[in-house]
């Protein structure tokens, strides 16, 4: 019986070990890393969310600045205005069960006009990622004298946005919460270039990539912190009145983020995008890849290529309807370890000890189902996208809204009695 108990014992101990040896070790900060793309990417563009997302072979408006680098094409001056609402996702990926969110809804301000006979000019303040945990609740060991002590403050009162309860009288247990949060603000300065159906031209994306409450083990420290970078995109597109074909390239790009009591040394990943559509009377159909060599951040994960394909058709009245599909592969699915403070910042108290380190991450694959349906009149043209996944291990949806507004609106027509 003695030998069988040592034996069990032996195989648990060589389990938990490759578990841990298996555990994926963040290389960008956790709610930034593009494992969590499945719920933290917006498909900004409502015109083309509601045809799946299929957007870089067509030339369009203000909307169509960050869709390709070269569609922009300035028939007339307007204000681009676009909401895009993500409603909270469940999710488990630590210890219960918890919600994705989005908190911000604005997703694109944008405007542009022609430079030159052949130019154009493009500027555009964007939310191409935003996501929030609510919330990543820490279990801290705690003797059951002091379970209602505040580690910090020694109260049992919360501190900032960090709060600590009594999880479970009877162990002593406290919770530490964290609400990780990662939200990219990006402004894009565009310049284009236009010959017959021959379209060039580059973005240049000044991103803030911004952190709040960043989840590491052995400190309570609330992390707050904000990187600025560069990132160039060149665009393509040949367009003719019943087919086109466009491409875009955004290179990789290095991130060093020193957060005080912890860094990291790693790369965002490239974009590259190609797709094509035929229009044909009032139908038209389109497809496109997005390829992202996401492995250069991490070598656990696999490279992304993201399909999509779209069609629409205008009615009699004018209005335009859209129907599609986006398939968005995950990375990686598997354990996870939280960040540990090494330093000499960390915390040694008993708190962090038996701490849960980390979690597991579902095997995501979505496929999404998408409609929209786009209105012009006069001086406003309106369009609005639902995009909803049918297949994934956590449910996700967007809907979008946005607004095409032509500046003329705002004059008066008719001299005022006055004058």
């Amino acid at each position: 019986m003695r030998n069988t108990l040592i034996i069990i014992a032996l195989i648990l101990a060589t389990g938990l070990g490759a578990q841990a040896a298996d555990s994926l070790h963040f290389s960008l900060p956790l709610p930034m890393d593009p494992v969590f793309d499945y719920f933290g990417l917006s498909y900004m563009g409502s015109k083309g969310l509601g045809r799946g997302h299929s957007v870089v072979s067509f030339t369009g408006g203000e909307e169509a600045i960050l869709a390709n680098p070269a569609a922009y094409k300035a028939a007339s001056s307007n204000i681009y205005l676009e909401l895009l609402v993500k409603p909270p996702s469940k999710t488990n990926i630590y210890q219960k069960g918890s919600d994705f969110s989005a908190p911000l809804p604005i997703s694109t301000v944008a405007l542009g006009g022609e430079l030159l006979p052949m130019f154009t000019w493009g500027a555009a303040y964007s939310l191409p990622k935003v996501i929030r945990l609510n919330s990543m609740d820490i279990p801290l060991n705690q003797s059951k004298e002091f379970r209602r002590r505040h580690p910090l403050s020694g109260s049992g009162q919360n501190t900032s946005n960090l709060a600590f309860g009594a999880a479970n009288p009877n162990l002593g247990t406290n919770v530490h919460s964290r609400y990780p949060f990662y939200c990219l603000h990006q402004a894009t300065g565009n310049l284009a270039f236009h010959l017959g159906p021959l379209n060039l031209g580059l973005n240049l994306h000044g991103q803030f990539h911004y952190i709040d409450d960043l989840p590491v083990l052995r400190s309570f420290a609330s992390i707050r912190k904000t990187k600025f970078m560069l990132r160039p995109q060149a665009g393509f597109l040949y367009d003719k009145a019943n087919w086109g074909v466009g491409a875009t390239y955004m290179p990789q790009a290095s991130l060093d983020w020193d957060m005080d009591v912890i860094s990291y040394e790693s790369k965002l990943p490239a974009l590259a995008t190609l797709g094509a559509r035929y229009q044909g009377g009032k139908h038209g159909v389109s497809a496109q890849a997005d390829w992202e060599n996401t492995s250069i951040v991490h070598p656990d994960y696999k490279d992304r290529i993201t399909l999509k394909a779209g069609y629409e058709t205008t009615g009699r009245k004018g209005t335009t309807y859209r129907l599609g599909y986006i398939y968005h592969p995950g990375i990686y699915s598997g354990f996870y370890t939280i960040p540990t403070v090494t330093t000499a910042f960390a915390d040694t108290s008993i708190w962090w000890q038996d701490v849960p380190t980390g979690g597991k991450i579902p095997k995501n694959d979505q496929h999404f189902l998408t409609v929209g349906l786009g209105k012009n009149t006069k001086y406003v043209n309106f369009n609005l996208a639902f995009a909803y996944q049918i297949i994934g291990a956590e449910p996700m949806s967007q809907v979008s809204l946005s607004a095409g507004i032509n500046p003329e609106i705002f004059k008066r027509k008719k001299p005022h009695p006055a004058e």
